[in-house]
């Protein structure tokens, strides 16, 4: 499978009609991923290789917020092992 996930660093394979791996996805909040998933088209990755600037500005959010969270997580596990 050529698709990967979207999360900064993450290289897992994922379906093409999938923004992110499951763990990715999951750490998301629930309304991240409402606002990815109600711009999504239906086919969008098989027939339409644009997708709308809605989708897009949804799917750069969540690939954010993940980035942020990461970031994060990694500050704090540094700053404990100190």
């Amino acid at each position: 499978m050529s698709h990967k996930c979207h999360a900064i660093g993450c290289d897992k394979p994922c379906r093409p009609e999938y923004l992110m791996c499951g763990k990715h996805w999951g750490m998301l909040p629930k309304l991240r991923k409402e606002s990815v998933l109600r711009e999504y088209r239906k086919g969008q990755c098989q027939l339409d290789p644009l997708p709308s600037p809605q989708w897009h500005d949804a799917a750069d959010a969540a690939i954010y917020w993940i980035h942020i969270a990461e970031l994060r997580a990694l500050t704090q596990t540094t700053a404990e092992g100190e």
